[in-house]
């Protein structure tokens, strides 16, 4: 299990360069966060997440 404090997690969509600011991107707060249970921090194997928002994404 990992301890994620989403307070401070952001998710970026419409975001292509993040070294500029795109007019299209919109930015959303997380909700919560479900990792693949098989995921392996040393392989990568099952590299994978679940990702809620506190808004719909539109």
């Amino acid at each position: 299990m990992y301890d994620f404090d989403l307070h401070y997690w952001r998710l970026f969509a419409g975001e292509y360069n993040v070294l500029t600011t795109d007019p299209h991107e919109k930015v959303y707060t997380i909700k919560s966060v479900f990792i693949h249970p098989g995921y392996n921090y040393t392989t990568l194997e099952n590299d994978i997440a679940l990702v809620i928002t506190t808004q719909p994404i539109a």
